[in-house]
């Protein structure tokens, strides 16, 4: 469904985010979508809860937020991730906030309240770093509701790669200048899991906030994105999983074309599961990988020189087609 800006409460942040993007853009639909399937979140189990959003408009997404009603004693227990219908696209809200090598545990912080997930408004940096919030405060305080940067995972007793900013926009919605948006139609879902024993919580309400693209203003007149901005955090290499540890990725050439097999590093030796696809001419390309687009995961990155053109595939947007940006003439 879509609302007017005065109908119902939001993230603050998404009206001096939709002011600065594009003043014509403020008829834009702002679709606010409750999520079902709420309640106690499981103890110790991975599988969590999954909350489902419906969505029936057909229009590409330009921003997205999801705000959480939530009370869970000790945050560093937790892992939240919002998917796109068909898995198109996926990003981790948060997760094992505080793990990392010399924490097993995470933070001790508990959470009471509405907490939004957004990026920041363009041209600002008004969200809060929840890692940084979380460290700040004494024992088992309470993180003051509001809104939050998303980031990566958390990963315990492993490494110190958790915490680092990530952007909601650029994995759902057209922050990045030469991509559109997703398709906003079908079944969102968000899943909460608790991944260690002992504490507990619930969530009481879930909500997805997406703000529609109008394509009459994507001429390259938009205002600047929002920029990107990170935490104080180690960031990793190669991590193509978005958990914070360098990845097991190899290359094969398949009837010409390359093939790419990433493992995901679980850390300690363990392993998750494995994604294998083509990815460029294993004859005429060159590759890398490198958080190009700036979500904070590495991507699967090509280089033709006889054509000058890079091509990206993003980790957070598999199934859309890759980024393309020409530098130099060809060789």
């Amino acid at each position: 469904m879509g609302i007017g800006m005065n109908d119902r409460w939001f993230p603050r942040i998404f009206v001096s985010s939709l002011a600065v993007m594009c003043a014509p853009c403020a008829l834009a639909a702002i679709l606010v979508i409750p999520g079902t399937n709420t309640g106690a979140i499981p103890d110790n189990d991975p599988g969590g809860r999954t909350v489902s959003f419906a969505v029936t408009s057909t229009q590409r997404v330009s921003r997205v937020a999801v705000t959480l009603n939530i009370t869970h004693s000790w945050v560093g227990d937790l892992n939240a991730t919002l998917r796109s219908p068909s898995g198109e696209a996926q990003l981790v809200l948060f997760s094992r906030v505080g793990a990392g090598r010399s924490s097993s545990d995470g933070d001790a912080s508990n959470l009471d309240g509405n907490y939004s997930f957004v990026d920041p408004a363009p041209g600002t940096s008004v969200t809060a770093d929840l890692w940084a919030v979380a460290a700040s405060l004494p024992g088992t305080s309470i993180i003051p509701p509001g809104n939050y940067r998303t980031s990566t995972a958390g990963m315990p007793s492993l490494s110190d790669h958790g915490g680092c900013s990530t952007r909601i926009d650029a994995a759902f919605g057209d922050a990045i200048p030469t991509s559109q948006g997703i398709n906003a139609s079908g079944t969102w879902t968000l899943t909460i899991s608790d991944l260690v024993a002992g504490d507990t919580g619930s969530l009481a309400t879930a909500t997805l906030f997406i703000i529609e693209a109008e394509n009459i203003f994507k001429n390259g007149f938009d205002s600047p994105v929002a920029p990107q901005v990170f935490s104080n955090c180690i960031k990793t290499t190669h991590d193509l999983t978005g958990n914070g540890l360098a990845d097991y990725t190899t290359l094969a050439d398949n009837g010409g074309n390359i093939e790419w097999s990433v493992l995901e590093n679980a850390g300690g030796g363990a392993t998750g599961s494995t994604n294998t696809f083509t990815f460029g001419s294993a004859t005429n390309d060159l590759y890398n990988s490198a958080d190009i687009d700036g979500d904070g995961i590495d991507d699967p990155v090509v280089f033709t020189p006889t054509t000058g053109v890079f091509q990206i595939r993003r980790s957070s947007r598999p199934g859309a087609p890759p980024l393309q940006a020409s530098f130099g003439p060809p060789l």
